[in-house]
């Protein structure tokens, strides 16, 4: 059985009664948090955690690793993308047979080869293919059902607000509607004014229009960003920023002009704008450019000074701008 839709699979999961689950969800952060609430509903087990980076050996003695209270297994395999095919059809093998009574949730960024023996014989929740408006109504929704559980309610124009300062980051969003519930305290109603007041969305907004001016030289605004760089998570953020926007460039890069799934979530006009900078810049712009970012992601774990290293890569930027994208 297949959801994409993730109200339809709160509702319906009490109903499955299925010990195989695959959650297909690009974001890592969203992700395990689907992850962690189907684990939720389950009987009381004992849980056991893969990654990519994890020992197949340990991952398939999981499978029938039971503890010494009698708690049934719970496996939970992320990043199943990066696994060989043969190591994924093995532990499907293993898994699917009846004396196996645990628990199996396998977490993949994109399409998987198991997906198609998930939809017939378990639980699919793929959210791959999911439009940007049904992204942003699935935001506004958690915003309320958040807000609701704490018996408030948001005001449409902070929601908007909420939604426009978190971008594409669903760990953001949820950080900010915890501090906006924290700051209003007694009142019943969220305010647009008090999503203003709260500070990380101006320092978020602030990231992303330095990732715009410096990788695709468009948003020409100065932002006052010294005051910022002691924080070394707004440095990382910032990282964060200028990666996700090199990645995208590299993508359309070599894409050629033809559509493709990861760039559905990107607004339609920003997105043709993007197309035809990237055919202007050439993937070796954006290859030298994530290169160059991880050399000074290293250093700044090093203990280098983060406002040295922040001159360093405006000027990495803004000096390729010169020699090589605007003599194009």
């Amino acid at each position: 059985m297949k959801f994409q839709n993730l109200l339809l699979f709160k509702k319906s999961i009490a109903n499955l009664h299925s010990h195989h689950f695959l959650i297909v969800i690009e974001d890592e952060y969203e992700r395990n948090q689907v992850i962690d609430w189907i684990v939720s509903t389950l009987p009381k087990g004992f849980v056991s955690r893969f990654s990519a980076s994890s020992s197949w050996e340990a991952l398939l003695a999981g499978l029938w690793e039971n503890s010494l209270w009698g708690e049934v297994p719970i496996l939970i395999v992320d990043e199943l993308e990066k696994r060989k095919k043969e190591e994924i059809d093995k532990l499907i093998s293993e898994a699917f047979v009846d004396s196996f009574s645990g628990y199996l949730i396998l977490g993949a960024k994109g399409k998987v080869s198991c997906a198609e023996h998930f939809e017939k014989n378990g639980v699919v929740f793929d959210l791959s293919l999911e439009k940007p408006w049904d992204r942003k109504k699935r935001f506004a929704e958690a915003i309320a059902e958040k807000c609701a559980a704490e018996k408030k309610s948001i005001s449409l124009s902070a929601g908007e607000k909420l939604l426009e300062s978190a971008s594409d980051d669903v760990s953001f969003l949820g950080k900010e509607i915890d501090k906006i519930l924290s700051y209003v305290g007694d009142k019943k109603t969220n305010q647009h004014e008090d999503v203003m007041a709260i500070s990380s969305w101006k320092e978020k907004t602030t990231v992303w229009h330095l990732a715009d001016r410096l990788i695709w030289k468009e948003d020409k605004k100065e932002e006052p960003v010294e005051h910022l760089l002691q924080d070394s998570s707004f440095f990382h953020t910032f990282l964060g920023a200028l990666r996700y926007q090199l990645q995208l460039g590299y993508k359309l890069s070599i894409a050629g002009g033809k559509e493709d799934v990861s760039f559905s979530k990107v607004p339609a006009k920003i997105l043709e704008k993007r197309k035809e900078k990237a055919s202007v810049y050439g993937k070796e712009y954006f290859r030298e450019g994530l290169s160059f970012l991880y050399r000074m992601d290293v250093l700044s774990k090093s203990g280098v000074d983060l406002e040295l290293l922040f001159d360093r890569i405006s000027a990495y930027f803004l000096q390729y701008d010169k020699n090589s994208v605007s003599s194009s």
